[in-house]
């Protein structure tokens, strides 16, 4: 009944899928793309409110950016004196917090029973850098517990540089631009590499963007190829190919309606609607192939229409609706990227299978006929053999087949606490990619780049306890043990 009415007004049906798909099309241009990766992972609330405390943040993100300057000559009067330069340059550019590197940096130095505070520049305001004071930055560096490994390397040759942007600012390649351009004047002494989460967010952008178009190119010509080869006839390709392009549409507009991004998970949405999806459209031609004839009536059509949907409309909403509940599983993930992840292919599910009894009975109602030759390669072509006996011979194997589902469970139990989770990023590029390879020798030189707070609670918030001299000896063997 419902098929019969569908084709009744099918040109209103389609007139709705053409009103819907141009709605689609103007909310695109709305869709982002979102490289920060780091936010995938959502903090828990008690560590906000110690960032919050502690550090007077509340972002779980780190925008700064990381300058390692190394080289035989960087301790060198000229080259801190271009460096004092550079440094004062890079603070005016708008946007960017004074950047923190060993020049500025104030430690502490025991004298007698006390600790006082001291800076590792000797120079004061700004003064041009001497041989003698060079030599002394250089050797109170290399002397410092806390400043080696921290702005410098372990062998002192290198020097760190932090640059952080106002909390306001949102990173750009113009005040990217503006750094490389003004450091560029201290490669005449050493080598400069640059690092940081901007620029890893910038490179997944890049590989977000070219990886979609690869993966929609090629989504798109296997269901071209594949409809082609089955099929034959041009209207085999068009018509599903169309419904596919229709339902991604779709999806995507839904995504820009639930404030949805592009992410590195939900990336694959648009290539699993696409494959997931076309598999109704297979079902419904097939049956249509096989049932109508050529010489049918406009009348004989419709009803043979109706006949070939409502024999397959029951494996389309079974395999559908198996597949929707699947990914809707993942609404049950703590991490929302993968929850995004599974309403939005449900969603583009739901599409095709709506789409494939709506839109393609009411576009080969308006068709003409299939040709004699078309319908006759469908159903005796190379393809349809080889399928039919292979049908056959699976049939007849069954026992190989239990055995071989019986021998793949085993495996699986057997190899299943061999499965590694790989959790560095750095590992997801490509390796000879210039960043990752600027990251894993900064690594090695300077450890990471990511801080690690541990905040230490006094048991009932008593007032001076950390004052207290027991304590403090607990504190300092905690110390100790971690930096053994």
């Amino acid at each position: 009944m419902l098929i019969k009415t569908i084709l009744r007004y099918k040109l209103l049906f389609l007139a709705i899928v053409l009103v819907c798909t141009l709605f689609a099309i103007i909310l695109l241009p709305q869709l982002r793309l979102n490289s920060e990766y780091i936010n995938l992972l959502p903090p828990k609330p008690e560590h906000l409110e110690i960032s919050e405390d502690v550090l007077s943040t509340t972002t779980q993100d780190s925008k700064d950016v990381y300058c390692l300057f190394e080289g035989n000559a960087i301790f060198s009067m000229q080259a801190l004196n271009a460096l004092q330069g550079v440094l004062a340059e890079i603070e005016a550019i708008e946007g960017l917090r004074p950047p923190l590197s060993a020049l500025s940096f104030i430690t502490f130095q025991k004298k007698g029973t006390r600790l006082a505070s001291i800076a590792l520049n000797p120079n004061k305001n700004n003064e041009p850098f001497t041989e003698e004071s060079a030599a002394l930055f250089a050797q109170r560096l290399r002397t410092d517990r806390i400043a080696r490994g921290l702005l410098s390397t372990e062998d002192g040759d290198s020097l760190l540089i932090q640059l952080s942007f106002q909390p306001d600012t949102e990173y750009s390649n113009e005040i990217f631009d503006a750094i490389a351009h003004t450091l560029d004047r201290l490669r005449a002494y050493g080598s400069i590499s640059l690092v940081g989460t901007p620029l890893f967010e910038e490179r997944v952008q890049q590989y977000l963007t070219y990886d979609l178009e690869r993966l929609l190119s090629l989504c798109l010509l296997v269901i071209v190829l594949m409809f082609f080869l089955a099929f034959r006839s041009k209207r085999a390709v068009i018509i599903p190919f169309s419904l596919s392009v229709i339902a991604l549409l779709w999806t995507l507009a839904v995504m820009v309606l639930l404030d949805y991004e592009l992410t590195v998970v939900n990336i694959i949405v648009p290539s699993m609607v696409l494959i997931l999806g076309s598999s109704y459209a297979i079902h419904i031609l097939s049956e249509y192939f096989q049932t109508i004839k050529a010489d049918n009536t406009m009348e004989e059509k419709e009803e043979r229409i109706i006949l070939a949907v409502g024999r397959i409309s029951k494996t389309i909403f079974g395999a559908s609706l198996t597949t929707i509940v699947g990914f809707l599983s993942l609404v049950l993930c703590e991490l929302q990227a993968f929850r995004e992840l599974g309403l939005a292919v449900s969603i583009g599910i739901s599409f095709c299978a709506l789409l494939s009894l709506i839109y393609i009975p009411s576009l080969l109602a308006i068709l003409p006929n299939p040709k004699q030759q078309h319908l006759r390669r469908f159903t005796h072509g190379r393809i349809s053999k080889t399928l039919h006996q292979c049908s056959i011979a699976f049939v007849r194997a069954w026992p190989i087949a239990l055995v071989l589902m019986v021998l793949l469970i085993i495996g699986f139990i057997a190899v299943r606490n061999d499965v590694k989770l790989d959790t560095d990023y750095l590992t997801y590029f490509p390796k000879d990619d210039p960043l990752i390879q600027r990251s894993v020798a900064f690594a090695r030189k300077i450890g990471g780049s990511d801080p690690h707070y541990i905040t230490l609670t006094a048991p009932d918030d008593e007032q001076d306890y950390f004052f207290k001299p027991e304590v403090l000896k607990q504190v300092f063997a905690f110390e100790s043990h971690l930096l053994a």
